[in-house]
């Protein structure tokens, strides 16, 4: 097995965008299904109304538990790339430019 690692920087910088983005819209999205649940309830009343509620707030439970994820993940590898870029600079700092020079993929 080899023991070389391949890491291309800026793909794992879109990725990370694409996760703070998607952690934003969910968490949105599931203060839409909690907000319209309790309006949706609201306009019933009697038994449905607790249970439609209730739907609105486990789904969007669910939907925030996975916002939260995606949000914890790209935070994640955010100060991961960020490690990353700040040993290239270091190597390059120590190593020069040359032919030898370590470069980001």
């Amino acid at each position: 097995m080899p023991d070389t690692v391949t890491l291309q920087l800026d793909a794992v910088g879109e990725l990370v965008t694409q996760l703070t983005g998607l952690g934003a819209e969910l968490s949105a999205d599931g203060q839409d299904l909690a907000r319209d649940g309790t309006r949706l309830g609201g306009a019933l009343g009697g038994p449905a109304a607790v249970e439609l509620t209730a739907a609105g707030q486990l789904a969007a439970g669910a939907v925030g538990a996975v916002a939260d994820r995606a949000t914890a993940v790209a935070q994640t590898l955010a100060s991961a790339l960020a490690s990353y870029r700040a040993l290239e600079g270091l190597l390059t700092e120590r190593l020069g430019t040359g032919r030898y020079a370590p470069t980001a993929r």
